[in-house]
């Protein structure tokens, strides 16, 4: 995505807000300075917040990561942040220090996660699974996205027409769909 502030026509505009946390002012002393672990609390999320620039109407998205506006601004792609796997003690788990690793291990932390397309005129969204990058083409008017799944299982290269709902695969398989080359205009 792109990260775009403005939609095309200009009605939208896009920004990433992060709240602070309750306990970043003045928590405890000798804490861990607030945050999840002094309160028990969660830690603040940060989130995409959407401004209608004629009517002030706010919307939020929240765990967005990266976005994009369709040329026009009539839709827009919102990635969320993957979710941090998380232990049976709370805790994430611990990451390997490296090693020769084994021969199929390429796909083994895949890196999509949920595409949020919007319906900026309607409101109406629809999310997609395992997205691991997207585009629109220059019309604005469909959206190629690749897919990385866990072992491989659906991965592809995918357009949808957000008008209709259709969804065409491109190409699919057990492999690793992730350079920007495949979402070239050569499919459109």
């Amino acid at each position: 995505g792109g990260d775009q502030p403005f939609s095309d026509d200009s009605h939208w505009a896009a920004s990433q807000v992060t709240p602070e946390t309750r306990g970043a002012r003045g928590g405890r002393r000798g804490g861990n300075g607030g945050g999840a672990g002094a309160t028990g609390e969660a830690p603040a999320v940060a989130h995409l917040e959407l401004l209608n620039v004629a009517t002030g109407e706010k919307v939020e998205i929240p765990n967005a990561a990266t976005w994009k506006f369709s040329d026009g601004g009539h839709w827009l792609a919102v990635k969320l942040n993957r979710p941090t796997p998380v232990t049976a003690a709370g805790e994430a788990p611990a990451r390997g220090r490296g090693g020769r690793g084994g021969a199929g291990s390429a796909n083994a932390t895949p890196t999509g996660t949920d595409l949020i397309v919007r319906d900026m005129n309607s409101g109406v969204t629809r999310n997609i699974g395992n997205v691991n990058e997207f585009e629109f083409d220059d019309a604005g008017a469909l959206l190629a996205y690749t897919v990385e799944a866990t072992d491989r299982l659906g991965n592809g290269i995918y357009l949808l027409n957000p008008a209709t709902g259709e969804t065409r695969a491109l190409n699919t398989g057990t492999a690793d769909f992730t350079t920007p080359a495949v979402l070239s205009t050569s499919y459109w």
